[in-house]
């Protein structure tokens, strides 16, 4: 097994509370494979609540109370823009995060904000590459102080930019539940999860270790041919 195929191994473990033996391990090719070997390892019944039901209600209930909204009138379809208030927001959720056992994903800049300093960034790397490129061929080493310049003022804008960090990173009360699952997966109990919540979290964690998109991790996806699994 390559480097990678043993950190996703180590992963797994750690997440659910497994062990996987090297034999087990080198006879998984394909996600549906490496599914049901979890499946066989970890305490799990359908006849109990998904996570994913449990952490709705329970964000759904702090939800109604810090932000004075009727627990009918949150539903999974329900927009987040809808519950909060972009004033308000970075306080309720932090009142929020300090209440449920769960970890919150953080907040983001708006859309036009993220996109003028995600352009800013790439024109100050780009002309700090080239000056570094420049250093090089003319030995103008003078010309290092503007290459820390550009690095340091992309710092600093992201930086100052913190407090504008008021928009849910997820569209709807589903999308955020869904992201919340493999955040705060160690901290709930393994025999309340079901199928469903094993899968979604070790796509997550096969999105995270080797960067490829949520929708390639198919049961039939093949972790080298498909996914690029070294």
């Amino acid at each position: 097994m390559g480097l990678d195929s043993v950190e996703l191994i180590v992963d797994v473990e750690n997440t659910f509370q497994i062990s996987i033996s090297d034999p087990e391990a080198e006879s998984v090719e394909t996600v549906g494979k490496f599914y049901e070997l979890i499946l066989s390892k970890i305490d799990y019944s359908k006849h109990h609540k998904c996570q994913t039901q449990v952490l709705f209600y329970k964000l759904r209930e702090v939800m109604s109370r810090h932000c004075m909204i009727e627990k009918k009138g949150i539903k999974p379809e329900t927009q987040l823009d809808t519950i909060f208030m972009s004033e308000t927001i970075k306080e309720k959720w932090k009142a929020i995060q300090d209440e449920v056992y769960f970890n919150m994903p953080d907040l983001k800049r708006s859309k036009k904000l993220s996109g003028l300093l995600n352009t800013l960034s790439f024109i100050f790397i780009s002309a700090a590459i080239v000056l570094l490129i420049t250093v090089f061929i003319t030995s103008n080493y003078l010309l290092l102080l503007y290459v820390l310049g550009f690095i340091s003022l992309t710092y600093l804008i992201w930086r100052l930019t913190r407090h504008l960090k008021k928009y849910p990173s997820h569209s709807n009360m589903r999308n955020l539940v869904m992201a919340i699952l493999p955040l705060s997966i160690k901290n709930l109990d393994l025999s309340i999860r079901d199928k469903n919540d094993v899968l979604h979290v070790l796509k997550y964690i096969i999105h995270d270790k080797i960067g490829v998109d949520m929708e390639e991790i198919t049961l039939d996806a093949h972790f080298v041919n498909d996914l690029g699994l070294n």
